[in-house]
């Protein structure tokens, strides 16, 4: 057997840029909330799938209040909290410092 260039196509564009969501599907604000509000937030963090939290007091929570955020996943450990949101997470984590660093 023979296999042919119509079973397999090559790649002929590099990507050399970096993807990133420019979109959320939720408010910031509301995941704030959910996370015991900016008072408990200690400092945000991101990878290119994942944002990090950490906070001042423990956050007793269950995985479905994060449910509408249609994360991907959720790792807790004692003070701190991973989420994985996907391609959006930079973006998110940015916004979540600009509210945690304002006064209102």
């Amino acid at each position: 057997m023979v296999a042919t260039h119509r079973a397999k196509k090559t790649a002929t564009t590099i990507n050399d840029k970096l993807t990133v969501s420019t979109k959320i599907n939720f408010d910031v604000q509301e995941l704030i909330n959910v996370c015991g509000g900016k008072q408990n937030i200690v400092s945000c963090s991101a990878t290119i799938s994942s944002v990090t939290i950490v906070f001042k007091q423990d956050l007793n929570f269950q995985k479905e209040m994060f449910a509408k955020f249609k994360i991907r996943g959720l790792i807790k450990a004692s003070d701190r909290i991973t989420i994985l949101f996907g391609d959006s997470s930079l973006l998110i984590a940015e916004q979540i410092n600009t509210f945690i660093k304002s006064q209102v």
